[in-house]
């Protein structure tokens, strides 16, 4: 583990490992989930690397994780709340007014 990462951060990586492996989710299929990679992933769990504001953004958006912001390192989570206010809203597509 790095010696520059906060408690906090270390309890993130350990929640991240432990939430990842209770949703019977490997690395590989989380990576792709949160379209981030592999190894993001695993430097992440074992701590061998602070989360980015992205890949927590990313991690958030993976629902089978069940993360959210209170999991979020209190240093980053407002960074991320506002990451998470500035995604767009999806609306479903318009029906198409010749189909009736």
């Amino acid at each position: 583990m790095r010696s520059d990462l906060t408690d906090e951060d270390r309890c993130f990586s350990q929640r991240l490992a432990a939430r990842r492996i209770l949703a019977r989710i490997s690395r590989q299929r989380l990576a792709l989930a949160a379209k981030l990679s592999e190894a993001t992933i695993k430097h992440i769990e074992r701590g061998r690397t602070k989360p980015s504001l992205r890949s927590l953004h990313s991690l958030l958006t993976v629902p089978t994780l069940g993360l959210t912001l209170d999991d979020i390192p209190h240093t980053l989570r407002e960074a991320v709340e506002q990451l998470l206010a500035l995604q767009p809203v999806t609306c479903p597509p318009k029906a198409d007014p010749r189909k009736k």
